[in-house]
């Protein structure tokens, strides 16, 4: 066990102080020194232990952007191509050979509309879970180190 119980004794006041709101559940404050022992966020700060920082996302921002106003822009336009598709209206374009052909590829097709890079969206999902898994095993050891205290105490 870590010597950080030391400052819990000492400390004035709580660590962080924050409120934790979940659907269904009573608001819970971390108001109390003594909370301060099971509360993961006044442990990483008691700790000095660092966090992980959210990843830049700017693909996800223009997507968000996109959505427009009513936050469904995006998926409007895409459930307007899937009517025009079962109404039997296809979407064409002539290549370099004046041939017609038809767009099979919506999803790109949109991406292109409103400027959000496919791939991009992808690897930024990957660094949010990464981040996602970090942040998850950070609260995880301090709610350990939380139980291992109260345990010995």
């Amino acid at each position: 066990m870590s010597n950080w119980v030391h400052y819990v004794g000492e400390a004035k006041q709580p660590a962080c102080g924050v409120r934790t709101d979940k659907p269904g559940q009573e608001a819970q404050v971390c108001t109390s020194v003594k909370s301060m022992v099971t509360c993961w966020r006044c442990i990483h700060q008691l700790l000095g232990w660092e966090l992980p920082k959210y990843p830049e996302t700017p693909e996800h921002d223009k997507l968000k952007a996109a959505k427009g106003p009513r936050g469904d822009d995006t998926q409007l336009v895409g459930e307007f191509l899937a009517w025009l598709d079962d109404q039997g209206i296809r979407l064409c374009r002539y290549n370099d050979s004046d041939e017609l052909y038809e767009v099979n590829e919506k999803r790109k097709l949109l991406g292109e509309f409103f400027e959000v890079d496919d791939d991009t969206l992808s690897n930024e999902k990957d660094l949010i879970l990464d981040y996602q898994r970090a942040f998850n095993k950070a609260v995880d050891r301090a709610q350990r180190e939380g139980r291992e205290c109260l345990s010995k105490s």
